[in-house]
């Protein structure tokens, strides 16, 4: 196995650089060294509650969920983004954590809880 260097650098507002550079060995080839920038977009939580109502929204028009379901998800969401207004992060993870939950003893797996689940760990 090849020794493998890698620096990251992060400056604010810019793109995030990678640099990997396989520390001048010369296999075949010979050394190499690359750099990429990549650009991560960060949502704040309130962005991450809207993207969710969206995505409730979309799953209440096409018809994968009632109104009665839609209308307590949309509850908890409000609460949660209320919560945050309010200062109060850990009644919003709590409310968000809870929705979770509803989602899968209703829905089981899928795309609506992987969002919740990203939201949940900050992704």
């Amino acid at each position: 196995m090849r020794p493998t260097w890698f620096e990251v650098t992060t400056v604010p507002g810019e793109p995030l650089t990678v640099v990997a550079d396989d520390l001048g060995n010369t296999g075949a080839g010979g050394p190499r060294t690359d750099m990429k920038l990549v650009t991560i977009h960060v949502l704040s939580p309130a962005q991450q509650i809207a993207r969710l109502r969206n995505t409730i929204d979309a799953m209440f028009l096409q018809r994968a969920m009632n109104h009665g379901a839609m209308n307590s998800l949309v509850k908890k969401l409000e609460g949660a983004l209320a919560a945050l207004e309010d200062g109060r992060d850990r009644v919003a993870y709590n409310m968000i954590a809870a929705l979770g939950n509803e989602v899968r003893a209703k829905f089981g797996e899928g795309s609506l809880l992987d969002s919740i689940n990203d939201l949940l760990q900050g992704k």
